[in-house]
């Protein structure tokens, strides 16, 4: 009895589609597979300004760069023959200087990596689990159904499958193709 009923609301679905001679747009799968696509293809460049921004230096490492910025400038200012031992204590100070910094870059450079790859690989699985869980509960329906004026054979098979309705783009072709475009575009940017 109810797979009679789902028979007939299928048959329906499948007449409705084929009645039309307009291009029948499924607007959300449309939009939704081709932004989740894009965040999926460009996440990288989308999330680097938001990296620079978290993995700043420290106030430490900030002063100190300060401070040696104005030891190199006193050094360029002091003449190395006339003011020699003036010169090397400058010298001193800056190479402590750039001791301190490599010591606080080294003390941060887990936490850069953990930030860094957890933000990058976390949008990553998110992304492309929405996509899995989009794909899996929608797998059977047209993203887009166009009218029988267009004939898409010998292709119309590989297109439409699985879902069974005459000159239609099913949406785990319309995923493959987004992330194939995109893809393609995101390598072509550096």
């Amino acid at each position: 009895m109810s797979s009679l009923l789902v028979d007939q609301v299928k048959i329906k679905f499948v007449n409705k589609y084929k009645k039309s001679d307009k291009i029948i747009l499924n607007m959300y799968l449309l939009f939704v597979i081709s932004i989740l696509s894009f965040l999926m293809a460009f996440h990288k460049h989308l999330t680097q300004p938001i990296l620079n921004f978290i993995s700043q230096d420290s106030q430490k490492v900030k002063e100190l760069k300060q401070e040696r910025s104005k030891l190199k400038a006193q050094l360029e200012r002091t003449p190395m023959k006339e003011q020699y031992t003036e010169f090397v204590k400058i010298e001193r100070k800056i190479c402590k200087i750039d001791i301190q910094i490599k010591d606080s870059n080294e003390s941060d450079v887990l936490k850069n990596f953990l930030i860094n790859h957890g933000i990058n690989y976390g949008i990553k699985i998110i992304v492309g689990l929405m996509l899995v869980f989009i794909t899996l509960f929608n797998r059977k329906h047209a993203v887009i159904v166009f009218s029988d004026k267009f004939n898409f054979a010998p292709f119309s098979g590989l297109i439409s499958y699985p879902a069974n309705i005459k000159n239609c783009v099913s949406l785990p072709f319309w995923l493959f193709v987004n992330n194939y475009t995109f893809r393609q575009i995101a390598s072509q940017i550096k």
